[in-house]
């Protein structure tokens, strides 16, 4: 399928294929469930579960997952070359427990994972900078790289893997981080935050 853009926007439209385009949009529940999607600019998984178990989503710029479920479990990585990465719900770009290998979440910008559980049982590399927040936001042994910085925000959002980054800062009230490995400088809200 080559066209402009690729509209995915009813439930199970573009399940179990591969999509290759300038734009994707899944928009609705389940609409690219286990797809192979690359774009040359932007790929939106919007809907519950839109882009589900995908075989991979790669994009030249950024990558939107911003409903529940909306990348979960993919068996390939989350690769925007040169874009921002945007993980905004429940479980956006979460891995699975029981995956073959880690799944990556990799940006050539920066990375958010907003969100309860957003980005667990996942490794994030970014170029630019990552932030942090929700309820475990990235916990059990999330490891987190950045070229840039990394803020961890309120609401529990426990890193009990590696942080590694030019600077940490880490000011949610609730937040609690283990490991770190840093060029420059931490900041610790609290004592407690930086516990190790």
């Amino acid at each position: 399928h080559v066209w402009a853009v690729t509209r995915c926007t009813t439930n199970n439209l573009c399940q179990n294929g591969v999509y290759r385009d300038n734009k994707i949009k899944c928009i609705d529940e389940k609409s690219c469930l286990r797809s192979s999607l690359t774009a040359t600019d932007t790929i939106t998984c919007q809907g519950r579960q839109a882009c589900e178990k995908s075989e991979g989503l790669v994009a030249e710029n950024n990558i939107i997952c911003s409903g529940y479920q909306s990348c979960y479990r993919p068996s390939g990585n989350i690769t925007s070359i040169s874009g921002d990465v945007l993980c905004t719900d429940s479980y956006a770009c979460a891995g699975g427990i029981n995956a073959p290998t880690v799944q990556s979440v990799i940006s050539g910008r920066n990375i958010k994972c907003y969100g309860n559980r957003a980005c667990k049982y996942v490794t994030i590399q970014a170029t630019g900078n990552v932030r942090i927040s929700g309820y475990l936001a990235c916990p059990n042994g999330c490891e987190v790289t950045a070229q840039g910085d990394i803020t961890v925000e309120d609401g529990v959002s426990q890193l009990l893997g590696t942080l590694s980054a030019t600077n940490i800062n880490v000011i949610g009230v609730n937040s609690y981080v283990r490991k770190m490995t840093v060029a420059n400088k931490v900041f610790c809200k609290s004592d407690y935050s930086c516990a190790g």
